[in-house]
């Protein structure tokens, strides 16, 4: 442990408010966060992993064996500096059935097990994977996080929640990435799958990026993901705004109810791509959806649906409310794709 990560450990050690003046601190080892601490960085601060670390920056000091409380970590920058990082070889390590807490997928930061968490006013820079992974926790706000990506590396998505959670805000995210933007993943492939479980009641309010990959990730194969409310979405997107998925690493059913997407104001950055603004995946079993204020300005001619539901995707109901597309160029297609089966089906 060198000397930058033995100061930040030694002040989180102290717990109760910790304060991280300015400068660009190399953390070589994986630094842990206890019980009813709130770290304020200066806004000049920089949590830097030291080239060939590879390892998280930092994690919850419990880290899925049971709960810790109250822990906030507001501003400054985490730096992942990729380029000098590498994965394991996850073809080295025994066979997976699920997460293996030896294999470093390049996850910048990891909060796992944690009631009342709040991560606030923070820049998210170069990281290998995700910046933010948070599962088992309860009553969590994400807020005023700005991601900062070279885009030099794959799978860069932005914050990455796996179940089980409840009970959370997402609000004012902004920058481009590499993957989603925000993932709501009840079960995800075995090499992040810490843990998973019910994601419910969480609110997705504020995303803004130019050129982005997909802006919010709903996924669920075995554990339901419900009462979800995703609010004002702008900027341009090379794949989805939002994404209704089933992943096919699982045997469970996919189950996703009580979903609604209100203020969507985004456009196609590769009109090549024709994946839809708003997607069912085959495989989808969706109860209630709605999706409002969902207005399209497309200055290509991009053949990519609006909204689209795959043959295979079934929605028990489905409500439509003031959604328009304008195309400058072209007439485009058209505003719903429907190959699958939808039982109600309501537009006003």
């Amino acid at each position: 442990m060198n000397k930058d990560t033995r100061y930040i450990q030694d002040l989180l050690d102290k717990c109760g408010d910790v304060f991280v003046p300015g400068g660009v601190y190399e953390i070589d080892e994986t630094l842990k966060i206890h019980d009813n601490t709130h770290l304020m960085l200066a806004h000049d601060a920089v949590l830097r992993l030291a080239d060939h670390a590879h390892c998280e920056i930092m994690v919850n000091d419990k880290l899925a064996r049971g709960y810790n409380e109250n822990i906030t970590v507001e501003g400054g920058t985490f730096d992942g500096n990729n380029l000098n990082q590498e994965r394991d070889d996850i073809e080295a390590l025994e066979p997976l059935t699920r997460f293996h807490p030896e294999y470093y997928y390049g996850i910048m930061t990891r909060f796992v097990g944690v009631k009342n968490l709040r991560l606030c006013n923070l820049t998210m820079k170069d990281p290998m994977a995700y910046p933010v992974q948070i599962s088992m926790v309860h009553h969590f706000t994400v807020e005023n996080i700005t991601f900062d990506y070279n885009m030099e590396r794959p799978n860069m998505d932005g914050i990455h929640v796996n179940g089980p959670a409840c009970d959370g805000l997402i609000r004012n995210i902004r920058g481009a990435t590499n993957d989603d933007m925000v993932a709501l993943n009840c079960d995800d492939c075995y090499e992040t799958e810490i843990t998973s479980g019910i994601i419910e009641n969480v609110l997705v309010d504020g995303l803004f990026c130019e050129n982005g990959y997909t802006a919010v990730r709903l996924l669920s194969c075995g554990h339901q993901l419900r009462n979800v409310s995703i609010r004002n979405i702008w900027g341009s997107y090379r794949y989805n705004t939002v994404s209704f998925t089933h992943h096919r690493v699982h045997e469970g059913q996919c189950w996703l109810d009580n979903v609604t997407i209100d203020g969507v104001y985004t456009s196609k950055s590769d009109p090549e791509n024709d994946y839809a603004l708003i997607w069912f995946a085959a495989g989808t079993h969706t109860g209630r959806v709605t999706l409002r204020n969902i207005h399209r300005v497309e200055n290509s001619s991009s053949e990519a649906a609006t909204i689209k539901i795959d043959r295979g995707a079934t929605i028990d109901r489905l409500l439509v409310e003031d959604v328009t597309q304008h195309y400058n160029k072209g007439s485009g297609p058209e505003l719903l794709s429907n190959s699958g089966e939808v039982a109600c089906y309501m537009v006003r």
